[in-house]
């Protein structure tokens, strides 16, 4: 039987999470009845509602404390395989754990020294310790491999984003930015992490004073120290973590969504904004060939844009094209299959 690792309930949603929950639900459609349970810990600020896998509270405690200590003595007290999807995982219970990226190994100068040494540890001891590992990119799975020389299997379950179909445009943002109703801005969705390279955006603003880049997120100076390159420059927006409905209503407003990331193991706010029907650009790095292809136009992380209305964006219907590869239900049904053949 297995248990499914429901830390990512504590957290606001961002990629990591939406891969949890997406499949989690999607998963719940499927499986039968009595198979799986959804560990949840005192912190989760939203409990699913689900019909096939059983929601347990586990524990006293929330975070760390809680993944490390309560969750892997319950999932060892009652014989469950656990799952964990959302890139960490008890150290003495990594049995089936997606990576999604090995970002602090490659480039450990984007995160904090305390950070660095606790995740490339849990990384290592996933690589040796797990009974299979997951990840979202056949990019990320090079990257283990180069890396980590792991023994156990990797297998790909890519993300997907058929979520932004539920969500309703709120418009009531262009009240909080009325200036952004002549729609002559670029919008970015991400965490301030430097290798999302926010930087790039404000040098960009910088270079065509006429326009608007807005950014949407959050920064976590525990993990990533501060954020740097945005100050003072005035046609540069941040505006900070917004909900799902106004980050949609921008996307479908926006001249272009801009994703200048240094590394990703996936990236799913380009999809999102596909689904939108915003034309995108995206970094020519990491996977984001393999994931966009010819749906996208490819910017350089490196080298701020001179000219935005130099940038010849695809056609939309490449972009609708490519959003039919993608499905959630299709993830939920791999990871099905994983855990059947893990189950034989």
């Amino acid at each position: 039987m297995y248990l499914i690792n429901g830390k990512y309930l504590e957290h606001k949603v961002t990629g990591v999470e939406r891969f949890a929950g997406e499949l989690v639900g999607r998963l719940d459609r499927m499986i039968g009845k009595g198979r799986a349970c959804l560990a949840v810990s005192s912190g989760a600020m939203e409990v699913p509602e689900l019909e096939n896998i059983d929601v347990v509270m586990v524990g006293r405690h929330k975070g760390s404390l809680w993944e490390q200590l309560e969750l892997p003595w319950y999932a060892a007290r009652g014989g469950y395989t656990l799952i964990n999807l959302c890139n960490t995982a008890p150290l003495l219970k990594p049995d089936i754990t997606c990576i999604h990226d090995i970002q602090p190994r490659v480039m450990p100068q984007f995160y904090s020294r305390k950070y660095k040494i606790w995740a490339v540890l849990n990384l290592v001891n996933v690589f040796r310790r797990a009974k299979t590992v997951l990840t979202v990119s056949e990019f990320s799975k090079s990257e283990i491999r180069k890396y980590f020389r792991p023994r156990m299997p990797l297998n790909v379950i890519y993300n997907s984003w058929e979520h932004e179909s539920r969500i309703e445009a709120d418009e009531g943002v262009f009240k909080k930015f009325p200036f952004l109703k002549n729609q002559n801005f670029y919008f970015a969705m991400s965490s301030m992490a430097p290798n999302k390279n926010v930087k790039w955006i404000a040098e960009t603003a910088k270079l065509n004073p006429e326009k608007y880049f807005v950014v949407s997120g959050n920064v976590n100076r525990k993990v990533f120290g501060d954020a740097e390159g945005t100050e003072g420059v005035e046609n540069f927006v941040f505006a900070g973590y917004l909900s799902d409905g106004e980050a949609k209503a921008l996307m479908s407003r926006c001249k272009a969504f801009l994703f200048p990331t240094f590394y990703e193991g996936f990236g799913i706010p380009p999809m999102e904004a596909l689904s939108c029907g915003a034309d995108a650009a995206v970094s020519d790095r990491s996977c984001m060939r393999e994931i966009y292809g010819d749906a996208v136009a490819y910017i350089d992380p490196d080298i701020p844009c001179e000219n935005m209305d130099s940038i010849v964006f695809p056609g939309k219907e490449k972009g609708q094209k490519l959003l039919e590869r993608f499905s959630w239900d299709m993830s939920a049904r791999r990871l099905l299959e994983i855990l059947e053949r893990f189950g034989k």
